[in-house]
């Protein structure tokens, strides 16, 4: 159904009336949605008993500046595996009404751009030219298209990058197809809506939006699918000849699904070169638990993570055997290699899992569906009498760093489907790591020397999370680039500091600590007052970043819990003594805390500062609450020490 020449009956002096006011209210903006429509209509094959679900998709867009001439360039885009295009009309109006439409040869279809090196897919973009643009004119853009799977079905956004005046979606379906919606972020918005059932049984439900802002996006924030409204639509099941067809209506059905493509993986036959791997590298490995760590730390050593995602690929794990044969694979194919591996190793209880990342903003528990996970890692449940916070390992290789005994740092407070067998899963809320296991702990020793200069020499020690952000770096980079980070981290990246000398430990070991010992000098560090210099002893300031509702609307993101210690140890030898003792600085909040203590002992001043969160998510209404606690560790790095010279 194209939607393409609704417009058409209205006259081109009404849109000059619309340009001049929304020029008005839009000053800033290029353009304005005049109308978005997304209409749905849904069926039962009566001869397959398959669904047919048809999707069209109008938009309407006035141009409120004359840099829109610039933007004739448009793509729609698209995915072999989900759909497929059945109709496709574009055209541009220009101030007077004139109609310029897109001929059918000036579409075409290329393959979208990876989103990273490692990720490849079957997305595809359809591109055309709309054939004029400026101050005036008006496009029309329209396109149906076929869903291929309805476990897939569908998620409908009523924002836009310009103002939307008005925003519909229309889902139109017969009563033996059981639909469950789920609205997100509406809250605030002007909307309107409808169910009708006609004569025939044919129910219809709407969703009109009006008066829809831009979007907008915050370096820093939680996922925009936090914040922009939309509509997911799920297909549950429907009736057909007496008999009910489940598509996904729950955790049953979402395992049953996912089960299902699992089974699909290639032939595992050919297991010589499986064994024989296993075999090697846990020779003289007595417990399941170094079995297990010497399985994982292969796998993360020897299978690079390469993702191509066309087609079904995107679902199914290719044959541990192609896996190690060609010594790459994605996040199930590493999954399903590692639970083979552990199970011919006799490690017991290990299984595939699926979850959401933090991107997607919906448990599984919330909305049973597809669109709630993006990736798989394999767990290895902990014995009984050794669970803790955690009950399981988590062994995720395409992170070359991970520790197996920490979650994946995206997946914290997600959920995991874990797979236990034909019908069984257990779905596992993963708690979010404690801040005291990510931490940099750090001492730095320094003397004032009597010629205005300091050395001294530091001992970090990084834990958790901490420890793998640092460790990718740490092995990877060579020379001055090594170099520069080991500064960066030890010494903030300032320049007035000279590193002389440094060396990493542990640093192949993902599940012990990292050590990081350094030794470095600084001139010019005081200003003279008399016979007084007066310095400021933290050399290397922890910061916490003030967010306020006027730069930021959104929930501030944070990756993880988090623990920063510093211990400053100064040794004023025989040159100095204390003439002012900064003053002790203390915050306490339930989700976050710091502690700054100033003291003398003997020839030495020890300094002590310590802050601690416990969030992963910073509310606006918190911002105030951050603002103090950023507040309290700003004004103890600012204190400055003085001292007396002794003559």
């Amino acid at each position: 159904m194209s939607l393409l020449l609704l417009t058409g009956l209205n006259s081109f002096g009404q849109y000059e009336e619309l340009l001049a006011k929304y020029q008005k209210e839009f000053p800033d903006r290029s353009a304005v949605v005049l109308s978005h429509e997304q209409l749905v209509e849904i069926d039962i094959d009566d001869k397959t008993g398959e669904l047919s679900i048809i999707e069209t998709d109008y938009e309407h867009i006035l141009f409120l500046k004359e840099v829109s001439k610039y933007y004739t360039d448009q793509s729609i885009s698209l995915s072999q595996f989900f759909e497929d295009i059945v109709e496709v009309e574009a055209a541009s109006f220009n101030p007077k009404g004139k109609k310029m439409k897109v001929k059918k040869d000036n579409f075409r279809v290329v393959d979208s751009p990876p989103s990273s090196w490692v990720f490849h897919d079957d997305d595809q973009e359809l591109i055309f030219d709309l054939p004029e643009l400026g101050e005036g004119y008006r496009s029309e853009i329209s396109y149906t298209k076929k869903i291929k799977h309805p476990e897939f079905f569908d998620v409908f956004h009523f924002m836009s990058g310009y103002p939307v005046i008005e925003s519909k979606v229309k889902i139109v379906y017969p009563q033996e197809v059981k639909l469950k919606f789920f609205e997100r972020a509406m809250d605030g918005f002007e909307v309107d809506r409808q169910e009708t059932v006609d004569k025939k049984g044919k129910k219809e439900s709407v969703w009109l939006v009006k008066n829809v802002p831009p979007y907008r996006t915050e370096d820093g924030s939680t996922n925009i699918k936090n914040h922009i409204p939309h509509l997911i639509a799920q297909i549950q099941s429907y009736q057909h000849n007496g008999e009910t067809k489940k598509v996904i209506e729950n955790l049953d059905d979402l395992h049953a699904f996912f089960e299902e493509l699992l089974l699909l993986k290639g032939d595992e036959s050919n297991r010589s070169e499986l064994n024989k791997v296993v075999k090697e590298i846990t020779e003289g490995k007595e417990t399941q638990l170094e079995k297990m760590e010497a399985i994982f730390k292969w796998v993360q050593d020897n299978i690079k993570y390469i993702a191509f995602e066309d087609g079904i690929n995107g679902y199914v794990p290719r044959s541990c055997s192609s896996v190690i044969k060609n010594r790459f694979g994605d996040c199930k194919d590493m999954g399903n290699l590692l639970v083979e591996m552990l199970t011919e190793a006799g490690v017991e209880n290990a299984h595939v899992a699926w979850v959401g990342t933090r991107d997607i903003p919906y448990l599984m528990s919330e909305i049973p569906s597809p669109l709630t996970c993006n990736h798989v890692i394999c767990v290895v449940e902990k014995p009984k009498d050794q669970q803790d916070d955690h009950k399981y390992y988590y062994l995720d290789a395409t992170g070359s760093e991970s520790s197996y005994l920490l979650p994946p740092m995206g997946v914290q407070s997600k959920e995991l489907l874990v797979h236990q067998g034909p019908g069984k899963y257990d779905l596992y809320k993963v708690p979010a790591t404690a801040a005291d296991q990510n931490y940099i702990k750090s001492v730095v020793q320094y003397t004032i020397t009597a010629s205005d200069s300091l050395y001294g020499c530091g001992f970090d020690t990084y834990g958790g999370y901490e420890r793998e952000t640092k460790t990718y770096y740490l092995a990877n980079l060579k020379h001055d680039d090594l170099d520069d980070y080991v500064k960066e981290i030890a010494l903030g990246g300032a320049n007035r500091f000279r590193l002389k000398s440094y060396d990493v430990e542990g640093l192949n070991d993902m599940q012990s600590e990292l050590d990081l010992t350094y030794e470095f000098t600084l001139d010019n560090i005081s200003i003279e007052y008399g016979e007084d210099i007066i310095i400021n002893p933290t050399l290397f300031k922890p910061r916490i970043r003030k967010y306020n509702t006027d730069d930021y609307k959104f929930t501030r993101e944070k990756s993880r819990h988090r623990t920063i210690d510093y211990l400053y140890e100064i040794d004023l030898s025989d040159a100095y003594t204390v003439k002012y003792l900064p003053e002790d600085v203390h915050y306490d909040h339930d989700l976050f805390n710091f502690d700054a203590e100033f003291k003398q002992e003997g020839n030495k001043v020890i300094i002590t500062m310590k802050y601690q969160y416990h969030l992963l998510e910073i509310p606006t209404d918190l911002f105030d609450d951050w603002n103090e606690f950023s507040k309290s560790i700003n004004s103890a790095t600012i204190q400055n020490l003085i001292l007396h010279k002794i003559k």
